[in-house]
């Protein structure tokens, strides 16, 4: 069986964190992906999906120091699906992509001379082992 998704996109906003009840930091976002198409009558249409995206870990507090609303972000990881219930009592899912790989594609603008390459141990990472969310 196979369960991985890659996307390449941009965050709709910040990183948000949180910590996970066995103490874990979790960083989560949402990441805009455009999807250019000609319709049947051949006009050029735009469509975007929004992913929402899990990051645990270390690698949850590299997300949050580089990640920023507006930057372009390569994920790859599993979807996992989610039930919730909200404070009317309803029952809701939510399907999230658990970030394995993230690599950072919008050059630093922290004051660092240059762009950064995107095979940089500062500009993305590959998680050694899949941490439960």
């Amino acid at each position: 069986m196979l369960n991985k998704c890659q996307i390449i996109g941009h965050l709709g906003s910040d990183p948000e964190m949180r910590n996970s009840a066995n103490g874990s930091l979790i960083a989560t976002f949402n990441v805009a992906v455009n999807h250019w198409f000609r319709n049947i009558d051949g006009a050029s249409q735009d469509q975007t999906e929004w992913y929402s995206v899990v990051v645990s870990g270390r690698e949850a507090e590299l997300c949050q120091q580089y990640l920023a609303k507006g930057r372009r972000v390569y994920c790859e990881g599993p979807m996992h699906t989610r039930q919730y219930q909200t404070q009317e009592g309803e029952l809701r899912y939510a399907t999230e992509l658990h970030a394995r790989t993230v690599k950072f594609l919008s050059p630093r603008t922290d004051g660092a001379s240059g762009p950064q390459s995107q095979e940089s141990n500062s500009d993305s990472f590959e998680s050694a082992g899949a941490e439960p969310f």
